[in-house]
């Protein structure tokens, strides 16, 4: 009887793995860009925002 319950054969698993490497190395590729897009374009969302007014003890 053949093993045909296995849920991935080797060679899937190779290309599963293959294939999360290339997704991953995307991923990694967007990061910059996306990371530069509020500088760009909404630079007022990096700034921080103080709580020493409403926390003296704080500051």
């Amino acid at each position: 009887m053949s093993d045909s319950t296995s849920s991935c054969s080797p060679r899937r698993q190779t290309s599963a793995s293959r294939r999360s490497s290339q997704l991953t190395e995307q991923i990694q590729d967007l990061e910059g860009p996306l990371a530069r897009l509020p500088e760009r374009h909404a630079p007022q969302t990096l700034t921080m925002v103080g709580i020493c007014g409403a926390w003296p003890s704080l500051c």
